[in-house]
């Protein structure tokens, strides 16, 4: 199976193909663009920030395998630039417009965020009480500790909910609330909850209230709307094949936000200026709550490592400290093959959103952040998405282009990937429909890390693909036998027939 190890957090990809985001192959350093961006020491105008910008994202987007891609420049609170680039559709070549509508998948959480604060200052929220005291109905069963679960950590990523959960899982709590940082999306589900309950309405109505109508984001909704049908990008996988359009019918509040990148910097200006909000919840946003784990994202399930000084997270915000005194507030969005980012300077006001509609999004976003920001955004080397110009994304592009040959190349020298990246690889491969070519890339997996289940899980994957059933059924077995518990390999023998 695909595994994606996000900052030492294994992460099952459902959709076979679409690749993993994160990995080691990430050159080392600021991109390049830092240096061009920044080289005169002092951040360059808006106008040569723009040209800048106009000049690079076509060729990242093309070098990247990124359809298309909206963004928008702040500038001292303001709105300063939009501008879009590339397909909104591959195959029907329909371009992206300043109005095409992205999902901001996690982006979707500052928005929650600030309708909470929002609710504190009209004092219907209390930052610091349980959450089960607004709720009747219990969110984790027969566990003492959700008393202990609070806006503020459910803000600041320490609830000690996890980041997901299966559709017959039941809800847990994996440390005690408040002891440590692990991105949790479970957590903004169950602050939704609340909130829906404090003010009777459904999130997207709230929202409407409080968000969308005074901050002028006439595209912006936590459900779909009819009129998506025709301004929507659709999402891209990695081999840049479009898929279907997800359409909420019902609001999600970690990740279900429709949105235009004009609109979400609509939001972000409003922040800057401190629209809405009292001067204390304002400030309690983008002040340090909790430190982020050095080795670790998502980290529910392992003890918490070394903390990390350049990145903590404030009330709905990461954040970092930059050079000069300011800090820089951010956030990403993953929602498979819809990819954004959005990062701004807090007292200088300088920032920047844009929204992708490819698997790849993220990994072009250092280098147009650095560009438009003028500084880096320590949150990519935390983060580790792959960069567009990693070894592993030169090698898959070698192979598509040579074939053959290309392999020979890789099997000549297969120390130079790790055996994440290699499994990555084959699966690359496997989504743009070259079974025998990712066969091959990941035997050679399977023969150099021969005690790893996984890696005979994806080789007999990749034999089903290629049609050799018998092959398949034999590296399925053999990840049963080093890991009874591989529940993928069982399912499939049984789905064969061959348990």
């Amino acid at each position: 199976m695909l595994i994606c190890s996000r900052a030492g957090t294994a992460l099952l990809v459902i959709a076979t193909g679409a690749g993993c985001a994160g990995g080691s192959t990430s050159p080392p350093g600021a991109p390049q663009a830092i240096a061009a961006a920044s080289s005169s020491g002092a951040v360059t105008s808006v106008a040569d920030r723009v040209a800048r910008l106009e000049a690079a994202i076509p060729r990242l987007l093309a070098e990247g395998d990124v359809p298309g891609l909206s963004i928008a420049l702040i500038e001292k609170g303001q709105v300063a630039w939009t501008h879009a680039f590339g397909f909104a559709n591959a195959d029907t070549k329909a371009p992206v417009t300043e109005r095409t509508v992205f999902e901001a998948a996690s982006l979707s959480k500052p928005v929650v965020a600030y309708v909470a604060l929002h609710l504190v200052d009209a004092g219907r929220l209390d930052l610091d009480a349980p959450l089960s005291r607004y709720v009747t109905t219990p969110y984790v069963a027969d566990d003492p500790r959700l008393a202990a679960i609070t806006a503020r950590r459910v803000l600041s990523h320490t609830s000690g909910l996890p980041n997901g959960r299966g559709p017959n899982q039941p809800e847990q709590i994996y440390f005690p609330p408040g002891e440590r940082f692990s991105y949790s999306g479970e957590g903004f589900l169950y602050l939704q909850k609340v909130i829906e309950t404090i003010t009777g309405q459904p999130l997207n109505a709230i929202a409407q209230q409080l968000v969308f109508d005074p901050f002028g984001m006439v595209s912006s909704s936590f459900v779909w709307q009819n009129r998506y049908d025709s301004l929507a990008a659709f999402p891209h996988n990695d081999a840049g094949v479009p898929g279907d359009r997800r359409k909420p019918l019902v609001a999600l509040g970690h990740a279900s936000l429709e949105t235009t990148a004009a609109d979400y910097a609509r939001f972000i200006t409003a922040l800057v200026r401190g629209s809405g909000l009292k001067t204390a919840s304002r400030s309690a946003m983008f002040r340090l709550q909790s430190q982020v784990d050095s080795t670790c994202v998502v980290c529910t399930s392992r003890p918490a490592g070394p903390k990390l000084s350049t990145i903590g997270w404030g009330l709905g915000w990461g954040l970092s400290p930059v050079p000069g005194g300011d800090t820089l507030f951010w956030h990403w969005g993953d929602n498979g093959n819809m990819k954004a980012f959005t990062a701004t300077l807090v007292r200088a006001g300088r920032g920047v959103v844009f929204f992708t509609n490819g698997a790849n999004g993220l990994g072009i976003a250092p280098d147009i952040a650095a560009v438009a920001l003028g500084i880096e955004a320590p949150a990519f080397r935390w983060l580790s998405y792959e960069r567009y110009n990693a070894p592993s994304r030169t090698v898959l592009k070698d192979i598509v282009a040579r074939g053959e040959p290309a392999v020979h190349d890789l099997l000549a020298t297969p120390d130079r990937f790790t055996e994440a990246e290699l499994n990555t690889l084959g699966y690359r491969l496997l989504g743009r429909r070259r079974p025998s070519d990712a066969v091959a890339v990941l035997r050679l997996n399977a023969e150099r890390f021969p005690s790893s289940p996984n890696t005979h899980d994806s080789l007999g994957e990749a034999y089903l693909r290629f049609g050799d059933t018998t092959s398949a059924v034999k590296e399925y077995r053999r990840a049963l036998e080093l890991d009874p518990s591989q529940q993928n390999a069982a399912d499939v023998l049984r789905r064969l027939g061959r348990q």
